[in-house]
């Protein structure tokens, strides 16, 4: 669930990054990964992970008939999309965060061995 979870994250983020701000390059492959992602999703989540899903079926909501190319002419549209995905990118952000931690503990023996 984790690791379904860290990486849409990841491609959410990339695409933000990429469509907020200044115009910066991005190719066809951005919106193409997120795509197969969306599409691969029911076979790939067997943990049943109801929030992710939400996420996922929003962003299919936002990016159905979205055109690299008329992202990258219209301005405007542009920003409206980065604005949504960033509301997905919100989402995403608190559902890792609640996401459970490893506490490291070292051993005196492992401390000694690196001094």
């Amino acid at each position: 669930m984790v690791t379904l979870r860290t990486r849409f994250s990841e491609m959410i983020d990339h695409a933000v990054e990429r469509l907020s701000g200044e115009k910066k390059v991005f190719r066809d492959t951005l919106i193409g990964n997120i795509r197969q992602f969306l599409d691969d999703f029911r076979q790939l989540n067997i943990r049943n992970d109801r929030a992710l899903e939400e996420q996922v079926t929003r962003c299919k909501l936002i990016l159905d008939g979205v055109d690299p190319s008329t992202l990258r002419s219209d301005d405007g549209f542009r920003r409206e999309i980065a604005q949504k995905m960033t509301a997905v990118q919100g989402q995403l952000d608190a559902m890792m965060i609640q996401r459970p931690k490893r506490k490291i503990r070292i051993l005196p023996e492992a401390q000694e061995a690196v001094a």
